[in-house]
């Protein structure tokens, strides 16, 4: 019986990851093009990309980005808080951050990253407003990974 009842809490879970998360989609999906486009502004300068990063994490990328120019302090700092989250997603299926988590994220990218069209500004605003995460507008929050993306191309 111990069994059973271990496998079906296991599969709750699981199901409870699958429910709507307003979070998880946009913000995986967010992370995986800020990597793509350090892949690709390493390339730039670098003139190829590196052999040693083929099959090298985010976080090592991410320390040759900043090792090459790509990224500064401030900015690496912010993507480090973002691979960290993500981190969290991919090995606690439960993970869900705190909205304290969410503006940390938002404050230090306000200070990184050119905020081109107020994304970044909104986003924070949004996370200023509300007490749950459900409650924010995605688009808002989306536009943090744009910014990052923008800066990264210029």
């Amino acid at each position: 019986m111990y069994q059973i009842d271990s496998i079906k809490e296991e599969m709750d879970v699981y199901y409870r990851t699958l429910e709507d998360r307003p979070d998880i989609g946009w913000f995986l999906q967010g992370h995986i093009v800020v990597e793509y486009m350090l892949r690709k502004r390493i390339s730039d300068v670098n003139g190829v990309f590196p052999r040693k990063l083929d099959k090298g994490g985010f976080y090592r990328i991410l320390l040759e980005a900043e090792k090459l120019g790509v990224v500064n302090k401030k900015q690496k700092l912010v993507l480090d808080k973002i691979n960290s989250m993500r981190n969290k997603y991919a090995h606690k299926l439960n993970y869900v951050p705190t909205l304290s988590e969410w503006l940390d994220i938002w404050r230090s990218a306000k200070d990184a990253f050119t905020d081109m069209t107020d994304g970044i500004e909104q986003g924070h605003q949004e996370l200023e407003s509300i007490e749950k995460l459900e409650d924010a507008d995605r688009f808002h929050l989306n536009e943090l990974f744009v910014q990052i993306c923008h800066d990264l191309l210029h």
